[in-house]
């Protein structure tokens, strides 16, 4: 059949509501779309082993030498970061509970939360201070220092990283 009979139209029109339904061609998700939502996914799966990693940490069967990745800087971070991995030594996680009282169920996210943040500062040349919407459960935002950059010995090899210096909980109107 000729484009434009009656199978030609109803063949485009079947042509057209399949391509809605998929989302290619004209219905297509923009490129702009698309990597936001790859980020998104990118972040959900760092969230999801940064959970599991904060779980293992509480339950203590973390091996002294171990780290928690919190993945490579996302979102706004990237602006502000250098692209080497964020992570948190156990001392710090530890720091954390007893001077601060947070659990590893508060920190829970941390890594998207700071890829999506309420605000940034430099602190110094080498360190940048986030306070991030998370909450701990006496309501204070989860506030995050890293030191950007940092050369780290782990595991008898020297690697830079950003280091989560320290966490707690800080009112919004005492953050500066």
């Amino acid at each position: 059949l000729e484009s434009g009979g009656r199978w030609g139209f109803e063949w485009e029109a079947e042509d057209v509501a399949k391509q809605y339904e998929l989302r290619v061609g004209e219905y297509g998700v923009s490129r702009k779309e698309a990597m936001l939502a790859s980020e998104r996914t990118i972040e959900e799966a760092v969230n999801e082993r940064f959970n599991e990693d904060l779980e293992r940490w509480e339950s203590m069967s973390m091996r002294p030498e171990e780290i928690v990745n919190a993945g490579y800087p996302m979102g706004i971070m990237r602006q502000f970061m250098p692209n080497v991995p964020i992570i948190i030594r156990q001392k710090v996680l530890s720091k954390s509970r007893k001077k601060h009282g947070l659990t590893a169920r508060e920190m829970h996210g941390l890594p998207g939360a700071m890829a999506n943040p309420i605000f940034v500062f430099k602190s110094n040349e080498e360190t940048v201070s986030v306070l991030t919407t998370l909450k701990s459960d006496s309501g204070e935002n989860l506030f995050v220092a890293v030191e950007l950059g940092k050369d780290l010995k782990l595991g008898g090899r020297t690697m830079e990283v950003n280091d989560i210096l320290t966490i707690h909980g800080r009112e919004t109107e005492n953050v500066i």
